[in-house]
């Protein structure tokens, strides 16, 4: 059983998505639309809109745990709790608020 089927069976509703330009996500080409950290915090931050879901445990794997951390920071009101997995709190750069 794959680490997201265990939340599924109990019932837990499970959004897993491929970010800008991973996996099976649209191509965007970069050098004439580049994007940054905070613009993939954003899309997260839509996906939770468009789906209604006012607040949510946040799970991200390797990148995406830099994701979870930016909209953990902007978004605090929206993240019950955050999971980082082969990730690192050290973002390199600092985490810029929006207020």
């Amino acid at each position: 059983m794959s680490f997201v089927s265990v939340f599924a069976a109990q019932q837990h509703f499970v959004i897993r998505y491929d970010y800008r330009d991973t996996g099976l996500s649209t191509c965007i080409n970069f050098d004439e639309n580049p994007y940054d950290l905070y613009d993939l915090a954003s899309d997260a931050l839509e996906i939770l809109n468009a789906f209604a879901i006012q607040k949510a445990h946040v799970v991200g794997l390797s990148m995406g745990g830099s994701i979870a951390q930016i909209l953990a920071a902007n978004h605090s009101d929206r993240v019950l709790t955050v999971a980082m997995l082969m990730s690192s709190p050290d973002l390199s750069v600092k985490i810029k608020l929006s207020n």
